[in-house]
């Protein structure tokens, strides 16, 4: 039999038809396999499909890495998949389609034949997560406001207890001092200042989404602006 760890690498890339011809074409997910350099060799529709690729275009030599935003994030498995450090490597990056960014994660291994010799290329098994990484950054973003809602209410509460006697004690001191008093200036401002900071705790009470706003010095804070 066989040495599979054999000339790894340097295989001249070879389909066996018999044994995986029906998984390219018929495959249930995305099913790219590639030679060395990323130079498509088959591909089931699935996998043209999510990396946006036209029928036309596949029929031709074309290259997996052309269709990829950040192609690094692919030739990046060759190493250690060649030297067989790794027996597999998966990896997610991102393709245009429709003029709209998607997710690709993709599991890759060299690939072999049915004897698990090495034929010259890769196997990638691809499935389009884009959907299932929106509803995973929307779940993060619902803890996120739901951790917020409950800093929100104890501050509301808390600040709110705090504002309410500022305002009532400089309300009682206005109606006692003439307008003209110095004082009646400065208590003024103390009030005008509680009104301020109250309208501040009901905009963050009212915060329905968490959207950041440049602070200072590249420091990120919550946009409460209506």
């Amino acid at each position: 039999m066989r040495d599979s760890r054999k000339n790894v690498g340097e295989v001249p890339f070879e389909y066996p038809r018999s044994f995986l011809e029906n998984i390219v074409v018929n495959g249930p997910v995305g099913i790219i396999m590639t030679d060395y350099d990323f130079n498509i060799k088959y591909s089931n529709p699935i996998s043209l499909d999510i990396h946006n690729i036209k029928k036309e275009e596949y029929d031709r030599n074309i290259k997996l890495t052309d269709y990829i935003m950040k192609p690094k994030k692919v030739t990046s498995i060759k190493e250690p998949l060649i030297s067989e450090k790794e027996e597999n490597v998966c990896i997610t990056y991102e393709v245009v389609q429709n003029n709209e960014k998607r997710t690709i994660r993709a599991k890759v291994n060299l690939a072999r034949d049915e004897y698990y010799y090495p034929i010259g290329g890769f196997f990638f098994i691809c499935e389009d997560v884009t959907e299932v990484k929106r509803l995973r950054e929307k779940g993060q973003e619902i803890e996120k406001i739901e951790v917020l809602k409950k800093m929100i209410v104890t501050y509301n509460h808390e600040l709110n207890n705090i504002l309410a006697v500022i305002m009532g004690r400089s309300e009682l001191l206005l109606k006692k001092l003439s307008p003209d008093d110095e004082k009646f200036r400065n208590v003024n401002e103390i009030h005008e200042s509680a009104k301020k900071m109250a309208n501040i705790v009901r905009k963050i009470r009212e915060i329905k989404e968490i959207k950041d706003t440049n602070y200072v010095n590249n420091i990120k804070m919550i946009d409460i602006n209506d």
